[in-house]
């Protein structure tokens, strides 16, 4: 990987991709650098240690130490303007245009482009240990090992 801006790949510790853009974090610097559109994925430096990072379609989430994120990007659906009262949040992931965050507490919190269902979190949902968006759909990975997967269909990647 060639270095970008203050990023060096030695201290790259996370890389996120979806589409034509991607970013990087740099474990030294805390910083975060964008590839691909740059309107949407520009570098940024943001207060507090960030912990990971996520690229949407247009948008970029990272995730902090002290368990708030950050959104920028287009904003058009949504999907930068983070819920107030929110919470703790363990992870996150960045869809086509949707937001998705893992509270600590194992709920998940979806906001932005719902167009296709990707924001309705099913009813029930808890003990979730990982989550990932897709361009139109959000999946979960419960602790007891199951899959939840919510949102656009087309192509059966919802589907059992």
């Amino acid at each position: 990987m060639a270095a970008r801006s203050s990023i060096r790949s030695a201290f790259v510790v996370a890389v996120s991709v979806l589409m034509e853009c991607w970013c990087a974090l740099d474990a030294r610097a805390q910083g975060i650098a964008g590839w691909g559109s740059e309107y949407y994925h520009s570098d940024r430096d943001i207060d507090g240690n960030v912990l990971k990072v996520a690229a949407g379609y247009s948008h970029t989430v990272a995730l902090k130490a002290d368990g708030s994120i950050a959104c920028w990007g287009y904003n058009g659906n949504g999907q930068c303007s983070v819920p107030a009262g929110l919470g703790t949040v363990q992870s996150v992931a960045a869809g086509g245009s949707h937001t998705v965050a893992l509270k600590q507490d194992g709920s998940v919190a979806c906001w932005g482009n719902n167009g296709n269902g990707q924001c309705n979190v099913p009813a029930g949902l808890g003990a979730v240990q990982s989550v990932a968006a897709g361009g139109s759909h959000t999946v979960a990975l419960k602790q007891d090992g199951s899959v939840a997967c919510w949102g656009d269909n087309g192509n059966g990647q919802c589907s059992d």
